[in-house]
């Protein structure tokens, strides 16, 4: 990990994390101040702020380096589909199997009204996400280590900028809960960053595709919302099931995940 990395990650937590414990002392009541739970979503800012003061401090990182792959819309319609179907598949066949294989699930979804905010909301969101983790680190790693080993890195990275985050909704009873989750998210982290990578690298670079389908994978999981009496079973499916279309693309694609296909066949 280079200097320029460690910067951006030190600076994308210390934004997040500032946020998201703040949220938790809140909601524990040990600082006697009410902090909305929306507020939580700006901590999602911080690794395009990460990368913004990390491109402040080292002259030889380029914002605007960074930023090109975010306005790079034209590419091919088929990276589009995928970006799009990709979550859907990965959620309908985790939801199947669930229905399934669980005891009596029960479907439940949210309002038109919920749809159309997260619609609206989650690629505004997401965007400081994908800025930071797909614009300035993946491209950066790139530069120094093949597209795989990057990936697994900022997957590690990924997963733990999201440690607090498990803390402030307060959905974990007990310490080997939270284990068990945070072992899921890294599974699910790495895999997903390997998907992403491969689809910004073979899109010829573009961040945007990255921002929709880590959009993609939000808006699904929030407008289906599922109730089912068994999540841990939806959760290890879902997780089995990302897992099982990263090692399809490394089979495929190789340690450059797309990197240096032909852009010329890609319309």
């Amino acid at each position: 990990m280079n200097k320029s990395i460690r910067n951006f990650f030190i600076f994308a937590c210390l934004f997040s994390w500032s946020i998201w414990v703040s949220l938790i002392l809140s909601r524990k009541g040990i600082i006697d101040v009410e902090i909305p739970r929306v507020v939580y979503f700006v901590g999602a800012f911080g690794p395009i702020v990460g990368a913004i003061l990390a491109s402040l401090v080292d002259p030889n990182e380029r914002l605007q380096d960074t930023l090109r792959g975010l306005v790079k819309f034209k590419v091919s319609v088929r990276w589009y589909m995928i970006s799009v179907s990709v979550p859907i598949i990965a959620y309908g066949l985790s939801a199947l199997l669930t229905f399934l294989l669980a005891p009596t699930p029960d479907f439940a979804f949210n309002s038109p009204i919920n749809a159309l905010a997260i619609f609206v909301t989650l690629p505004f969101v997401l965007l400081g996400e994908e800025v930071g983790w797909r614009g300035f680190a993946l491209q950066n790693l790139q530069k120094h280590t093949k597209p795989l080993r990057a990936s697994i890195l900022i997957g590690l990275m990924w997963t733990v900028w999201h440690i607090p985050a498990f803390f402030v909704f307060g959905i974990f009873e007990t310490f080997q809960e939270f284990i068990l989750a945070f072992a899921g998210l890294g599974i699910l982290c790495i895999s997903l960053s390997i998907i992403l990578s491969w689809v910004v690298n073979s899109s010829g670079g573009s961040v945007f595709m990255a921002v929709l389908n880590h959009s993609a994978i939000a808006a699904v999981s929030g407008i289906t919302n599922l109730a089912i009496k068994n999540p841990i079973v939806f959760f290890s499916f879902f997780i089995l099931t990302f897992l099982t279309m990263a090692i399809l693309v490394v089979r495929k694609y190789g340690d450059r995940l797309g990197l240096i296909q032909d852009r010329s066949n890609d319309k």
